[in-house]
């Protein structure tokens, strides 16, 4: 990390330890403040440690050594398995009276996920990327759930998070076959540019 201004004497809260939550910190660091990280899962990280396919050691190691020395910084408290938020461990205001901080960083993440919006995409079977890529990472609760998946899939979006899910597909679902398909048209429900990545396919 970049040498340290003297201390500010000012403390800043920071809800989550993704990329966004841990790079802040390292910044507020070297400003002088202490930062106290508060975040839902055991393991700093966020969609580092949960949203990057498991095998892809090389990069994940290193971007985890980028966070172990920001993490260590004499600054920088981390507090994991602490759920922020109404019926959670801590409210906002909780943690406001305990710590009496002088700012607070919101970094929890897009934690949601966006149905398409087309007859059949909350049907039985249909699951969305993000709810699979933490089953396959072991992230609880998603983890442990099972998720019946048939001898034919269709994958829509050809984005990173594709090729992950249909490499696990292939090489951990041995026998299944996947497709994937590309965006609709800008107000159209229509898919177009399906292909089989099996038989044919090419990314």
């Amino acid at each position: 990390m970049s040498e340290q201004k003297p201390s500010s004497g000012h403390l800043v809260v920071t809800i989550g330890a993704g990329p966004a939550g841990i790079y802040s910190a390292r910044k507020l660091a070297e400003a002088g403040h202490e930062v106290v990280i508060i975040n839902r899962d055991i393991k700093p990280g966020g969609l580092v440690e949960y949203g990057i396919y498991f095998n892809k050691h090389k990069l994940k190691e290193g971007v985890r050594k980028q966070f172990r020395q920001i993490l260590a910084d004499d600054h920088v408290h981390y507090l994991g398995h602490i759920k922020v938020g109404e019926k959670a461990d801590l409210t906002i205001n909780e943690l406001r009276d305990l710590l009496k901080p002088s700012a607070m960083i919101i970094a929890a993440g897009a934690q949601g996920t966006k149905a398409l919006g087309i007859p059949g995409d909350t049907a039985v079977g249909v699951y969305h990327a993000k709810d699979l890529v933490y089953h396959f990472n072991g992230l609880p609760p998603f983890s442990e759930k099972d998720f019946k998946i048939g001898d034919r899939v269709a994958i829509i979006g050809v984005g990173n998070v594709m090729v992950d899910i249909a490499h696990w597909l292939v090489h951990e679902k041995k026998g299944q076959r996947s497709g994937r398909c590309g965006e609709a048209r800008a107000g159209s429900a229509r898919l177009h540019r399906c292909r089989n990545p099996v038989s044919r396919g090419k990314y």
